[in-house]
């Protein structure tokens, strides 16, 4: 169960496990534009005598590096996000609104849809867009709307258009975006063969079980379960049969564990189980009944009857180990020991009975 991962820092950690590494990216280079140009039209705007609007941008360009410090530090990145782009579109609206700045301006708006979408989400994206761009264009008719050029229909309707064109494509996009990540991260985490979780699931699972455990001070078992004979089936009958053997045990397991526990593929034809709430005794009880109904259910390849039977091995957080490692390699072991002792078994504590499900 050991991998080598290279060490990271701790604001490595917190970074990546609350913001996707693409807008982490997208953030860090807001950030780095929003200061470099906030200070530059700052001073700009003190030469033109627009005093309100310099200190405004400022106090804005300080405002992006005490996000990006909570940002870094992992503290409620999505809450931060939000915050901030309502701050920077906010300021953005002051500037648009004070007399002393020109119609180009409003250029800026173009970004509104683009960032709230890469940045929020497509959902939250979407009302940030509409209620920005919405006051974006109330305050342009309310100064520049009497002006020659403006009271066109035509003018008004390309405005329009081209910002719903905008809001709508950058929906789109984080929708397809947003599709595609689900669908990747499925690939990732599910076994295509079975549908059952993988590795990368079952780690995260047990993290989310052991916390759960601690926090209300309840136990927590692992079941780790083999085939048995599975080569043997292979080579008599095909990889074909040990595919639909796989695919049969899973369905098994999953009818008859239900509800109270999670069911994962380890790779090959082994299986875990985490039990929440759920002590060794308990644990070795549930494991000798999905043992005896594996043995017990009828499994047909094409024409011939083929015999399905488990091994099992059980531990307990805590009894067994702490960590994920710790308790898959007691649990593994006692799995072992029940094939050593004739298989088709359940091997709980090393102080305790097995099991037998003949």
């Amino acid at each position: 169960m050991a991998r080598t991962r290279r060490q990271r820092s701790p604001e490595d950690v917190a970074v990546g496990k609350t913001l996707p590494p693409h807008r982490l990216a997208i953030l860090n280079t807001l950030f780095a534009f929003v200061v470099f140009a906030g200070l530059i039209f700052a001073a700009l705007n003190v030469y033109v005598g627009n005093s309100p609007l310099a200190l405004a941008e400022v106090c804005l360009a300080a405002f992006t590096l005490i996000i990006w410090r909570l940002v870094r530090a992992g503290k409620h990145p999505a809450l931060c996000i939000s915050l901030y782009l309502f701050v920077l579109f906010s300021v953005g609206l002051l500037a648009m609104a004070l007399p002393k700045t020109t119609s180009s301006v409003f250029c800026w708006v173009l970004l509104i849809p683009i960032l709230s979408h890469l940045l929020l989400g497509r959902w939250l994206g979407l009302c940030y867009s509409g209620v920005f761009l919405s006051c974006a264009g109330l305050i342009f008719f309310m100064r520049f709307g009497g002006e020659p050029g403006f009271d066109d229909p035509a003018s008004v309707a390309n405005v329009v258009i081209s910002a719903i064109s905008i809001v709508c494509f950058s929906h789109v996009y984080e929708f397809s975006r947003e599709a595609t990540d689900h669908k990747l991260r499925r690939m990732a985490m599910i076994d295509p063969l079975t549908g059952l979780a993988n590795r990368m699931l079952y780690r995260q699972w047990f993290e989310t079980a052991r916390a759960n455990a601690q926090i209300a001070n309840k136990p927590l078992s692992l079941v780790v379960a083999d085939i048995d004979h599975f080569k043997n089936l292979n080579d008599t009958y095909g990889h074909e049969a040990g595919d639909r053997a796989l695919c049969f045990v899973s369905s098994v397991l999953e009818r008859t564990l239900g509800a109270r526990g999670r069911l994962c593929r380890i790779g090959g034809e082994e299986f875990s189980i985490i039990l929440p709430a759920t002590d060794a005794a308990q644990a070795v009880a549930i494991a000798d009944e999905l043992c005896r109904t594996m043995r017990q259910s009828p499994w047909r390849f094409d024409s011939t009857a083929v015999s399905v039977t488990l091994s099992m091995g059980v531990a307990q957080l805590g009894v067994d180990g702490d960590e994920l490692k710790t308790l898959f390699q007691a649990a593994d072991h006692r799995m072992y020991r029940s094939k050593s002792q004739g298989r088709n078994q359940v091997s709980g504590s090393d102080l305790e009975g097995d099991s037998l499900a003949n």
